[in-house]
């Protein structure tokens, strides 16, 4: 029972400091508030909160859009390259009309099978390139949430944010198993959950730097 009453009353000093983290920290562009005379007011007590970094990766607006773009750019270079591909098999298919040895059949040959080399040089590259792109788009939302939550911990005395996971699991899929043996946190309290929060915040300045051109949220 005394454990219980811990866990609510640090769910409920996580819920109201909220409040004060929305007014120090509003959205990038939003009007300033009048300076007020400084108020003393009690150390907050050090919290606990939890966040699901999937499901923010997931609905984060800029995030989304990146990988939309990403994917895009990927399947026209995918495009090109099988087009590519069907060039050079029908330039082989012609050199059935030679006979082997000749001029032309050598150098037919050569240039299917140097197109064959490059064509195969410039996936990799591609493959290369989009991986690497992939690490930084996801290392860069990385960095932003969890600067987020670095104000949201300065402004509300929170000492500690744990990852969950709040995805519903069955025991009808296997992986969903593994899912629930490799949760970092087995329960928490409602109120101890700041993934809503942040994601807001997160949506609104990128809403409002979308509408500033030349912008970038950070």
């Amino acid at each position: 029972m005394k454990k219980i009453h811990v866990l609510a009353a640090m769910a409920t000093a996580v819920v109201l400091s909220s409040a004060v983290w929305a007014q120090q920290f509003p959205p990038a562009g939003a009007p300033a508030r009048p300076a007020a005379a400084p108020v003393r007011t009690a150390a907050p007590s050090p919290g606990v909160a939890v966040i699901d970094i999937q499901y923010i990766f997931k609905n984060y607006a800029l995030h989304k859009a990146q990988r939309d773009q990403m994917k895009k750019d990927f399947e026209a270079v995918n495009a090109k390259m099988k087009a590519d591909g069907a060039q050079l098999k029908q330039l082989a298919e012609s050199l059935k009309q030679y006979r082997p040895g000749t001029p032309d059949y050598k150098a037919i040959e050569e240039r299917v099978v140097k197109g064959e080399a490059d064509l195969k040089f410039r996936m990799r590259q591609e493959q290369q390139n989009f991986a690497e792109r992939e690490a930084k788009m996801i290392f860069h939302t990385y960095t932003t949430i969890q600067q987020e939550v670095q104000r949201y911990c300065q402004a509300t005395g929170t000492a500690m944010v744990m990852q969950c996971d709040r995805e519903p699991a069955s025991a009808d899929r296997p992986n969903d198993i593994v899912r629930l043996l490799n949760r970092q946190v087995v329960y928490f309290h409602g109120g101890m959950d700041i993934s809503q929060q942040i994601l807001n915040v997160l949506n609104s300045r990128a809403n409002h730097s979308a509408q500033r051109p030349g912008v970038l949220p950070r």
